[in-house]
C-alpha cells in the first residue's frame, strides 16, 4: 500500500503538468508528452500494485520504469538523485518476487484457450 501511494504521489504533478515536472522534463528533452506518459504509467502502476492479480507484473513493469529513472538521473541530471530509483527498484523488485505465483496465474489466464 505505501508503494502504491508513492507512486500515485509522484504521478500527480506529472499528471497536472505541475512546472517543476515540466522542467524536468524539458531537461530530460522529451517535453511534455513523455512528463504525461511517465506519470500515466506511475498511475497504472500504483493502481496494479493494489489488485494482488496485477501486483507482481506491476512491480515488474515498475523495474523497468527504475532503469530508465537510473539511467536519466546519471546522464541528465548529474547523478544528484541516482539512488532513488535504485532503492525504489529494489523495493519493487520484492514485491514482484512476492507476488510472482500472481503473475504466473494472470499469464496463465491470459495465455488460456
Amino acid at each position: 500500500m505505501a508503494t502504491s501511494l508513492f507512486f500515485l504521489v509522484s504521478a500527480f504533478p506529472k499528471l497536472i503538468g505541475h512546472s517543476s515536472e515540466a522542467v524536468i522534463f524539458d531537461k530530460i528533452g522529451f517535453g511534455d508528452w513523455f512528463m504525461y506518459l511517465t506519470g500515466a504509467l506511475e498511475l497504472a502502476g500504483a493502481i496494479g500494485l493494489l489488485i494482488p492479480l496485477l501486483s507482481g507484473l506491476a512491480g515488474l513493469a515498475y523495474i523497468g520504469l527504475m532503469v530508465g529513472a537510473f539511467i536519466t538521473q546519471v546522464t541528465v541530471m548529474n547523478g544528484q538523485n541516482a539512488a532513488t530509483p535504485v532503492i525504489v527498484a529494489v523495493v519493487v523488485a520484492v514485491i514482484a518476487w512476492g507476488r510472482r505465483r500472481n503473475t504466473a496465474e494472470l499469464f496463465a489466464r491470459l495465455t488460456r484457450r
